[in-house]
């Protein structure tokens, strides 16, 4: 707990040392650590995988975007908008919830990556959204990565409470059961629908807020990189290399795969993409578990 506010107080503290260049680099690591959270109170906790996610990634942006343009003259904190892309990624998720949450297993996840390509598609063929050419936001926003940054910070506080709140809760018990065997868990009486749903919904909200962030902060939005697979494929790497279904898990791997990205993009920039896959797939064979999964077993050999 102690290294835990140890980390917190340094993040805070970065905006503030005068080096852009430090702020962005762990801007980008909270970017991480937020959508390992996120992907985390689905994935983590019930076993569905979800190779889609990254839709509620673009829609928070997309749906931000269109409320800094339209808002602007409010003169209100761009970032406030954020939440509101987070609320229709959730809407979203509400909607697609019932009917993709009856897929199972490898079905469920070409189903949410075919989702995420459909809307993909969508948003690039309607003039309102920018169409191809995308959203730029540059004559409503002022850059201000002290902002954004103390806002993804906040973002990734809320997002470890909900996770600590959703671990040590009923609601936690009974997603994982469905992770574990989920006819048992409706046999056991278990609300399976509810909770999946539940879960899918709370985790859409964190990445859309993320979106709506990097959007304003980039101050532009196109499809190619608020829908990219890549993305999702990130969220999945952070969340199994610091162990699925933990509190600290999603903050670890976030952490260790940002400094990976950066040190890969530097000097192999062609071939990140490939270093991430043979990650994963090292991950599912060798450490299933994650970071946290080994220290708890070493800790418990100790004991």
């Amino acid at each position: 707990m102690l290294t835990l506010i140890g980390f917190e107080a340094l993040a805070i503290a970065i905006p503030f040392m005068g080096s852009s260049s430090a702020t962005s680099l762990f801007m980008s690591v909270l970017e991480y650590m937020v959508l390992a959270y996120s992907i985390n109170l689905l994935t983590g906790f019930t076993g569905y995988v979800d190779f889609g996610h990254v839709v509620f990634f673009g829609i928070g942006a997309y749906a931000t975007a269109v409320m800094v343009q339209s808002f602007h003259a409010l003169g209100v904190n761009p970032y406030v908008f954020s939440i509101a892309g987070g609320l229709m990624a959730s809407l979203f998720a509400l909607i697609l919830g019932a009917p993709i949450l009856k897929i199972r297993g490898a079905y469920f996840a070409i189903a949410t990556l075919g989702v995420s390509e459909a809307v993909s598609v969508i948003i690039s063929n309607t003039p309102a959204l920018g169409g191809s050419y995308g959203m730029p936001l540059a004559a409503y926003v002022k850059y201000d990565l002290t902002s954004a940054y103390l806002s993804m910070w906040i973002l990734l506080l809320a997002a470890m409470a909900v996770t600590l709140y959703v671990a040590n809760s009923k609601f936690g018990y009974g997603l994982r059961a469905i992770r574990e065997d989920e006819d048992a868990a409706e046999v056991m009486g278990v609300n399976t629908r509810l909770y999946k749903v539940a879960a899918y919904v709370l985790s859409a909200f964190f990445a859309g807020v993320a979106g709506g962030i990097f959007g304003i902060v980039t101050a532009y939005i196109d499809t190619g990189g608020y829908f990219s697979v890549s993305k999702t494929v990130e969220m999945l790497v952070a969340m199994m290399l610091g162990g699925y279904g933990t509190l600290l898990g999603p903050l670890i791997g976030g952490f260790v795969l940002s400094l990976l990205e950066y040190t890969t993009v530097v000097y192999i920039a062609n071939l990140h993409l490939l270093v991430f896959g043979v990650i994963l797939i090292l991950l599912v064979l060798f450490l299933p578990e994650g970071i946290v999964g080994v220290l708890r077993r070493r800790t418990r050999l100790v004991g």
